[in-house]
This record gives structure tokens, C-alpha cells and sequence, in this order.
């Protein structure tokens, strides 16, 4: 198990996305949590994706703030001028996701979700941790992240991340 496999290399730079990912292997490796491992979406992830952002916003409480399509999706991430990225958290299946936009010296986290069933086992860690090794291999300052007063397991995630980084 792998994170970073030589088709993701292959993926990353045929994206733009060219880090020095072998610097990044080991922090991830010890970062695994069980059979978690990350991935960079891919097309065939479009379901999933928009899966995960229905269960974001149902966690939200705003399940009606989902206007996307799976067009749409496939469109803003995997069209001709892209405009998001998203890290896949693969357990035995899709179970979490950090769907992020690149900004001009920034790394823009839109959303973080981990399923109910993969909570607690650090793969919010994991994709947190991806996302901030990301930023720094691309020279960027700073990633960004809102998130709501009322989403205190998340809030309580940063705390524990400003003890790592």
C-alpha cells in the first residue's frame, strides 16, 4: 500500500501539480491510519464526490445547499480549465474527501468530510496533512479553511493540526 503510486506521480505532473512527492511519502506513511491512504480524484470519482458534499451538507444541516450535478462536477474538475481538486480518503471504499481550489499563493480547502465510519481513525489527519504538504512543496504561504462555529469536531481537528505543523 502505497499512497503516492507512480500513476498518481504521472497524474500530479500531467496536472501541474509537480511536488517532490518521494519527500512526501514517509510523513504520509506514518500519518496512514489503518488501511486509510489517500488519493487525487480522478473522473471515475465524480460520483463519490458529489456523494460526499450531499453528506457534507446533510451533516450541515443544509442538505438544500447542493446545487451541483455530476456534470458539473466532471466540468469544474476534469474540464478544460479546472477549477477544483480533490483528495479521495479510500478505506475499503470512498469514505472522505478535501476538495480544494488553487489560488494564486494558497491552497483553498472548500470542503473536509469524513464518513460516520471512518471518523476517528485519522483520516482527517491524513487529509489535512496531505493538503498542508501540498501547500508547502508548491511554495504556497498558507492553506485556507473556514469553517463554521457549530462544526466543533472540526474545529477541535485544527487545534490537534497547530500541534503538528
Amino acid at each position: 500500500d502505497i499512497f503516492i503510486t507512480e500513476a498518481n506521480k504521472a497524474l500530479w505532473q500531467k496536472q501541474g501539480l509537480t511536488f517532490l512527492v518521494d519527500s512526501i511519502r514517509p510523513s504520509l506513511e506514518m500519518l496512514k491510519s489503518g488501511a486509510l491512504s489517500d488519493t487525487l480524484a480522478t473522473e471515475k470519482d465524480v460520483p463519490d464526490i458529489l456523494k460526499l458534499v450531499q453528506s457534507l451538507a446533510e451533516y450541515e444541516k443544509e442538505p438544500e445547499a447542493v446545487k451541483n450535478t455530476e456534470q458539473d462536477l466532471l466540468q469544474d474538475g476534469f474540464g478544460e480549465k479546472r477549477l477544483y481538486y480533490c483528495f479521495m480518503l479510500q478505506g475499503e471504499e470512498t469514505c472522505g474527501m478535501a476538495l480544494f481550489y488553487l489560488g494564486p499563493d494558497f491552497v483553498y480547502l472548500e470542503d473536509l468530510y469524513v464518513e460516520d465510519s471512518a471518523r476517528g481513525n485519522g483520516g482527517g489527519t491524513l487529509l489535512m496533512s496531505a493538503m498542508a504538504m501540498l501547500a508547502s512543496f508548491m511554495d504556497y504561504p498558507r492553506v485556507v479553511w473556514q469553517v463554521l462555529v457549530r462544526m466543533a469536531q472540526g474545529c477541535g481537528l485544527v487545534f490537534r493540526l497547530t500541534q503538528l505543523f
